[in-house]
Order: structure tokens, then sequence, then C-alpha cells
């Protein structure tokens, strides 16, 4: 498949009203604001972290300057319900994404040290930034490092109580049968 023919492909499951890259500061300097979805089935790094990639990731994103009109900034919501795998009993699981975005770009790395506190760094190597890149970026670091259903809810709970329970041992346990062999 030559690069043109990915590129329409890509551009075929795109929405028609979402950018397939933005450029972040010149948004800023319009003071534009992008919203859309992207189908799950679409992010593949994603993917390889659910149950079943039916769904939709919903977005909406407002590019901003600060004050003195020099940082851009990125603040928004993004919003998915994703079937993940739980990591207690591999069975899919529910989990609702409600992300807040606020990210600042700054011009260089001395510029970092002046973002807000609650603000994460958009280090920026080119002007242009894939979109969904960006949005599958932010729901990757919305889910936890190992999801698992409430342990009430979850079916191995009960089996691997019973398994921590047979399998635990005392660590004094080999102490006792130095003390009781006949001959100490």
């Amino acid at each position: 498949m030559t690069a043109r023919q990915v590129m329409d492909t890509l551009c075929r499951l795109m929405p028609p009203d979402l950018p397939l890259t933005i450029e972040p500061r010149r948004l800023a300097n319009n003071g534009e604001t992008l919203s859309g979805q992207y189908v799950l089935h679409e992010m593949l790094r994603l993917g390889e972290l659910l149950h079943d990639k039916s769904g939709k990731i919903s977005f909406q994103l407002q590019f901003t300057h600060d004050d003195d009109s020099r940082m851009s900034f990125i603040m928004g919501e993004i919003q998915a319900n994703i079937h993940i795998v739980c990591q207690r009993c591999l069975g899919c699981m529910d989990l609702e994404i409600q992300r807040t975005v606020y990210l600042g770009i700054p011009d260089g790395h001395d510029e970092i040290i002046k973002l807000p506190d609650d603000c994460e760094p958009l280090i920026l190597d080119e002007q242009s930034i894939s979109l969904g890149s960006l949005i599958e970026d932010e729901v990757l670091l919305a889910i936890p490092i190992a999801p698992m259903h409430d342990a009430e809810e979850c079916s191995a709970t009960e089996l691997l109580e019973r398994i921590n329970n047979k399998n635990r041992n005392n660590p004094f346990s080999a102490l006792k049968t130095l003390i009781t062999k006949p001959g100490n």
C-alpha cells in the first residue's frame, strides 16, 4: 500500500470536520475550539488494552493564550466509556473516562517552569501534531495502571482470597518444628 493510499484511507475514516493534524499555536492565535468524536477501533495503541474496540471518544478542546499572549494552552474535556480487561479476573470491565485536559505549549524547555502547577507541558518538535494521537495519549493517561473491578463486583475475588488464605504461611512455622524435634 502506497503512502497516498494510506492517507486516502485515513481521510475516509476521519469525520470530515476533524483535521488529521493541527497546529496548536495557530489555533491558539485564532482562539479556536475543536470538538468531535473518534471511534475506538481507530486508536491502535489504545486498542491493545481494550477488551473490545466498540465505542467512541468525545472531546472538546479550546486553544488559548495566557494574558501576555506568549504561551499557548489547550484546555478541554475528553469523555469515553471503554471496555477494558480487568487485571484480577481478566474479564470485561466498563471504565468511564472523563479527563480534563490542560496543556501548555512552551517555546522552549526554559519556559516549562512558567507553566501553572496543574498544567502539563506539551513539547512540540514540529508546528503540527496529530489530533488523533493527542486524544489517544490523553485517554491512555486516564487509564489506571492495573484496572480492576471493585472487589465486591469481581468474579475472581473469592477465589483469590481462598488461594491466599490456603497458602498463607507463618514465617515462624519453621522455628516451631525445630523446637519440637526430639533431642533438642
